[in-house]
């Protein structure tokens, strides 16, 4: 996913929670740029997606 997706400020402090599954990150940039494009309804993996829950944030 392109750099320039990467919003707001950025924390090394992350984790992510999908379906009971948590997982720590120390980077971010990835998780920061997959909920940039799932708010913003753009298209992710080549499908469309809507914006329904963030899938993360800062802890």
């Amino acid at each position: 996913m392109p750099k320039e997706y990467a919003p707001g400020p950025v924390t090394t402090d992350l984790a992510v929670s999908v379906s009971g599954f948590r997982v720590d990150f120390g980077d971010r940039t990835l998780i920061d740029d997959l909920n940039f494009e799932v708010r913003r309804g753009e298209t992710f993996g080549g499908r469309r997606v809507r914006p329904l829950l963030p899938l993360a944030g800062p802890v």
